[in-house]
């Protein structure tokens, strides 16, 4: 069974590295040039969007809600950082210690270090896919066996 398996998680991650490179060179693309004032443009008033902490002086962040209200607009700062810390937790949990969660990372405030931030995490999978061969097959395996729940994640609350 696990040579089955083991054979259908390498045509996978075959399939992610590919994925995983062409949706980031896509945003990489459409987000070139991005400047301050278009990072923090907001669509229509009210929408979500990245903003000072007034809880955390010196800090950042974006607003959400749990559970999720009828989805709101979205600022794009706060969508590139909300792909940016999604990325960041998702490894973390999956593959790392699990000891952080998305209020401990730092939310950036201007346009060039959101890209940067971005950037930074996509290297973790970036860097597992691009290794990724049967001695990873154990590790993707392990990962797929105890899967967590969003909620599981965000036991912060």
């Amino acid at each position: 069974m696990w040579v089955v398996i083991g054979y259908l998680l390498g045509m996978t991650v075959d399939l992610l590295r590919g994925w995983w490179q062409e949706s980031g060179d896509r945003l990489d693309r459409r987000m070139e040039g991005l400047t301050d004032d278009e990072y923090f443009w907001e669509p229509v008033a009210g929408c979500w969007s990245v903003k000072p902490d007034v809880d955390r002086p010196g800090r950042w962040t974006y607003e959400y809600e749990f559970a999720p209200p009828t989805p709101p607009v979205t600022a794009l700062s706060w969508r590139l950082v909300h792909i940016t810390a999604d990325n960041l937790i998702y490894w973390e949990h999956a593959f790392g210690p699990g000891v952080r969660n998305f209020p401990d990372l730092p939310v950036p405030s201007t346009a060039a270090a959101a890209l940067e931030a971005w950037q930074a995490s996509r290297q973790p999978v970036t860097e597992w896919l691009a290794r990724a061969g049967d001695g990873c097959r154990g590790q993707l395996q392990a990962a797929v066996r105890r899967p967590q729940s969003v909620l599981v994640m965000e036991n912060w609350r």
